[in-house]
């Protein structure tokens, strides 16, 4: 495993370069290559996969824990993995876990890229697909998709995919990671057998970044409520709308609470008015821009 670490002068760099050469912030496009990303952390498993242990407990949706298992090979990190009695599960979990043989955590502070290469064997599959997830205690948690469409072949079955993962810049309590998880995904899928990760890279700087900047500001608008048997909506124009609720709820369970029925009732009126409710997740990982605060509806 190699370090490296975002030097203050490198700080000073991306700064200037931000302020241009006045030192006075522009406006407009900026025209330039891409920066090179700082590298803070590196496993290339050449040496084994020293620290690199199985992570018992950290399945989710995964029902061969017991025979599974980390390993070295061939200077990769092996996972032995079996989905197929989970196949239809979107998210069927994995881990190893690195802990500092050492007692020397990583300073991660600053990361906002994960780089790796991905192996599989294509015959172990005839369905589904794979993601991939870093996680740390100190802040990080995020995954990206295994591209299929990206694979070159390596030797017969077996494909090689880069995998990149961008997240939000990690404060100082990344500073001493002594605990850091990697996770491989079974997105409905019957994969069972060996897959490999390969050059495991943590660094500061963007490398293929899909998010915007939202310039649409956020309007007050008129809170939903409920008036008597009515849920009070408004219209695109502003307009009241009136949705009767729902008198007798008939739910599968027996013994549904109170709770839940009115909570059944609220959103059969919703889906019979002309509103619409949504949600999300990862908000600190998946939004658009980091200047516009985000409600939890």
């Amino acid at each position: 495993m190699k370090h490296a670490y975002f030097t203050r002068r490198g700080m000073a760099l991306s700064l200037a370069l931000a302020l241009g050469v006045s030192g006075v912030p522009f406006s407009g496009a900026l025209q330039a290559h891409a920066a090179v990303p700082v590298v803070l952390s590196e496993f290339n498993f050449d040496d084994g996969i020293s620290g690199w242990s199985y992570g018992s407990g950290w399945e989710w949706e995964y029902s061969s824990g017991a025979a599974t298992s980390v390993s070295s090979d061939n200077g990769r990190l092996k996972f032995d993995v079996d989905y197929s009695a989970d196949k239809d599960k979107g998210w069927s979990q994995v881990t190893a876990v690195w802990e500092p043989s050492d007692g020397k955590g990583m300073n991660l502070t600053g990361a906002t890229n994960a780089t790796l290469d991905f192996f599989y064997d294509t015959s172990k599959m005839s369905i589904g697909s794979f993601s991939v997830k870093v996680y740390c205690n100190e802040g990080l948690d995020a995954n990206a998709v295994v591209d299929a469409t990206l694979a070159e072949t390596v030797s017969g079955t077996i494909k090689k995919v880069p995998v990149e993962i961008s997240f939000d810049a990690l404060s100082s309590k990344a500073s001493d990671v002594k605990q850091f998880a990697l996770q491989v995904v079974g997105r409905t899928t019957d994969y069972k057998g060996s897959v490999w990760i390969d050059n495991l890279t943590l660094t500061v700087g963007s490398l293929n970044d899909p998010s915007i900047d939202s310039t649409v500001r956020v309007r007050t608008s008129k809170p939903v409520k409920i008036s008597g048997s009515d849920l009070i909506t408004y219209k695109k124009d502003g307009s009241t709308q009136k949705t009767k609720l729902t008198k007798n709820v008939a739910l599968a369970d027996k013994k549904a609470t109170d709770e839940a029925k009115r909570l059944y009732t609220y959103l059969k009126a919703v889906g019979a008015s002309d509103s619409v409710i949504f949600g999300h997740q990862n908000d600190t990982s998946h939004k658009a821009g980091n200047t516009i605060s985000l409600i939890q509806m």
